[in-house]
């Protein structure tokens, strides 16, 4: 018989099947999306106190899963930085490899995640937690993984489902969407430790914007050598356009992650829009496997670029442009090098 501990806190999710694709499935009063694991509820409890639901894949079980969802709620109101802090106490006792830390956090919610290598007879496991305190009540969801845990690109991924997952029982506010996905808040931590919120779909960064400019492209690519055309070289595009007549005096890009501190990549004092687009290309100097072992990495990378505009005027304008490299653009960029130096 499973025991609800203290901290569990979920409302039970009432399917109408065992079985159903995730994509599909509503947990608990959480709007959210998952991936597309066919997942089936493993377990659910309630007292007066708290609840909870917790969902396996099919064929697994609570005493025996790989991965987890868990949807918790406590019937009262918790500080989930409180909260956050006595999940950590509890998580350590015994617990020497244990990593924890907070990911973003607001005056009515927190997510974090915790690791550990394997303690007190349990296999090494891997979790993200949204704390949310809404309506009187704390509410918690949760997806956990054993083993090696979450690769980079998952990671980012639950984050992002996380990021957009919401308790509210009232009607959704319209979906905000681009190029047919939906935009959503992804916490990230740049530079000098400050996190942000930046807009994203599960297709990819959108561009970053403001009334007076426009990214239209910031990232890596591949063209020959000007100094031998058959061996490859690894250059930083950044195009923006500038959609007023303002005049600009100069341009600062910086990466700002990974970099830590920030890297300034480039400084234009004398920026030229041709029909209304300025363009600057950034070689990166050294052979592409060691100026870039990245891209020979499987997972996924991320960069965030900070591109501060100037104008005469003295006005600043900051955009903070995400971009990342799946395994699958890693290889299209390899098969380009590939290409030119054969």
């Amino acid at each position: 018989m499973r025991v609800l501990v203290l901290w569990f806190f979920v409302i039970p999710a009432f399917l109408t099947s065992s079985e159903l694709l995730a994509d599909d499935l509503a947990v608990s009063n959480w709007q959210l999306t998952l991936d597309s694991t066919v997942w089936q509820e493993g377990y659910q409890g309630k007292d007066a106190q708290q609840a909870v639901v917790e969902y396996v894949p099919v064929g697994e079980s609570v005493e025996s899963w790989s991965s987890m969802v868990t949807s918790w709620v406590a019937f009262q109101a918790v500080a989930p930085m409180a909260l956050y802090e006595q999940i950590g106490k509890g998580l350590a006792v015994g617990c020497p490899s244990l990593e924890i830390g907070i990911i973003s956090k607001t005056e009515t919610s927190l997510t974090f995640e915790w690791k550990h290598g394997g303690c007190q007879g349990f296999l090494p496991q891997h979790e993200l937690k949204k704390l949310d305190l809404q309506g009187g009540w704390i509410y918690s969801l949760a997806v956990a993984k054993k083993g090696e845990g979450f690769s980079a690109e998952e990671r980012a991924t639950w984050i992002s489902r996380l990021a957009r997952a919401d308790p509210r029982i009232d009607s959704p506010e319209p979906k905000r969407t681009y190029m047919g996905y939906e935009i959503l808040d992804f916490p990230v931590e740049i530079a000098d430790g400050e996190v942000v919120s930046l807009p994203i779909t599960e297709g990819g960064p959108i561009p970053a914007e403001t009334n007076d400019f426009k990214v239209e492209f910031a990232g890596f690519g591949v063209k020959p050598s000007s100094e031998d055309p058959r061996s490859a070289s690894l250059v930083l595009r950044f195009l923006l356009r500038s959609k007023s007549a303002q005049e600009v005096l100069r341009i600062l890009v910086e990466e700002v992650a990974p970099a830590d501190p920030a890297e300034v990549l480039l400084l234009d004092e004398d920026p030229t829009f041709e029909d209304s687009l300025w363009l600057s290309e950034l070689p990166v100097p050294g052979e592409v496997e060691s100026s870039a072992p990245w891209l020979f990495e499987d997972e996924v990378s991320m960069f965030i670029f900070r591109i501060t505009i100037q104008s005469f005027e003295g006005e600043e304008t900051t955009l903070l442009q995400p971009t990342w490299f799946s395994s699958e653009s890693k290889a299209a960029l390899r098969q380009l090098i590939e290409k030119i130096e054969t």
